[in-house]
């Protein structure tokens, strides 16, 4: 089970890797250089001790690489190169219960056109935007409706985690900031509707995913956990 684990870590960290050092990715601190088989020695660390990567502060950051998963359906936050069939036409966006997906992997980025420094504890009531790992798009939605619910259809859209305001998304938390330990929401900021799952699964090719999509209320389907992930912490200042 552990060696499966770091498996999947380790392909993780030669993602975040390739992310990290790209150039065109202008919201990063270009000086944070990771090798990546040094990055992978950390993650396989992660394997056996990810909940407390962070640090004491139990605070999700900037630029951590989480997977969020449905408080009422247990499965993860997904992305994958399969568009949608109707509405928008965009990259699909499911909850599937396969807990080793890559995936389910989402980098925790600031809001379109800001910045923020890597490790930054995000503040409750703060907006942000969630880039997919491995297409590199940005959970998004829009007035589309979803394909079997009818609500609002929640994609996965834009280039490099490039987009617009549409990617926004508002932390709903209680205290100060948004703790790995606690169920948060997320208020889409251009429509007012909030990220949620449904009960309803999906046939070929994704057969038995979730529908994700973006509700009208806050409700159990719209709560949400921190799950498997690599935080980060601000690094520290030398005198």
């Amino acid at each position: 089970m552990k060696i499966a684990r770091f498996a999947v870590y380790a392909n993780l960290a030669v993602r975040l890797a390739q992310v990290l050092s790209d150039e065109n990715n202008w919201f990063f601190n270009l000086t944070f250089v990771v090798m990546t088989y040094g990055l992978c020695l950390t993650v396989l660390l992660a394997t056996f001790t990810v909940r407390q990567a962070a640090g004491s502060a139990d605070a999700v950051t900037c630029t951590s690489v989480i997977k969020l998963m449905s408080a009422k359906h247990s499965s993860r936050l997904h992305s994958h190169d399969i568009k949608y069939g109707s509405g928008s036409g965009q990259q699909s966006v499911t909850g599937t219960s396969v807990l080793t997906d890559s995936n389910s992997y989402w980098i925790v980025l600031p809001a379109h056109q800001e910045t923020c420094i890597r490790g930054e504890e995000v503040k409750c009531g703060s907006v942000i935007r969630l880039g997919h790992l491995n297409t590199k798009c940005l959970l998004h939605s829009h007035l589309f409706k979803s394909p079997l619910s009818g609500s609002q259809e929640v994609s996965c859209f834009g280039k490099t985690f490039l987009g617009d305001t549409g990617d926004n998304w508002k932390v709903i938390c209680d205290g100060d900031v948004w703790s790995r330990k606690h169920v948060v929401s997320f208020e889409h900021v251009d429509t007012g509707n909030f990220l949620g799952m449904t009960g309803n699964k999906y046939g070929r090719p994704i057969h038995g995913q979730h529908e994700v999509c973006a509700l009208s209320s806050p409700s159990e389907n719209s709560r949400w956990k921190t799950a498997e992930g690599v935080y980060f912490t601000k690094p520290r200042k030398y005198s």
